[in-house]
């Protein structure tokens, strides 16, 4: 594991302020895909950093896919807010490390000890991450009528 791993930052961007170069940031847009990436309006989470809450969005978007274009309806943006916050109350029960990591969804009878402490260290800004996903997600879908995860 590369030791920048590590250290990634635990946010969510925008456009001014992701790091540059590199395409390894998942994008969403608050609209259809129109064909152009790196919107303005757009957030950018890192797709390390996403990888902590990716399994609520295989969970509960049939067609998600960090590879390709994933559209959210307004009929299934309600149920995946109310699945991110509930990811949330429930990390926030766990604490031990195995609890934490198995509630991500990872196995972790393979993991180093230094792998499994990045997941102590790192708990509050999953936490976070939830929260301002959940809240972007909700100002997002008053604004219209879709959006869309762009993929890396």
């Amino acid at each position: 594991m590369d030791a920048d791993y590590y250290h990634i930052p635990i946010e969510i961007y925008t456009l001014s302020t992701k790091p540059k170069p590199g395409s390894d940031y998942l994008e969403f847009f608050p609209g259809k895909f129109r064909g152009k990436y790196g919107n303005e309006e757009s957030i950018y989470i890192n797709e390390d950093v996403f990888d902590y809450i990716e399994s609520v969005f295989y969970k509960n978007l049939e067609s998600y896919s960090r590879y390709e274009n994933t559209e959210i309806t307004k009929d299934n943006i309600d149920k995946l807010i109310q699945e991110i916050e509930i990811f949330s109350r429930e990390l926030t029960g766990k604490t031990t490390v195995d609890l934490i990591i198995a509630h991500l969804g990872y196995d972790h009878t393979r993991m180093s000890d230094d792998w499994k402490q990045t997941y102590i260290n790192k708990k509050e800004g999953i936490l976070k991450l939830c929260h301002d996903m959940a809240s972007w997600l909700k100002q997002a879908i008053n604004k219209t009528e879709t959006i869309t995860i762009i993929g890396i």
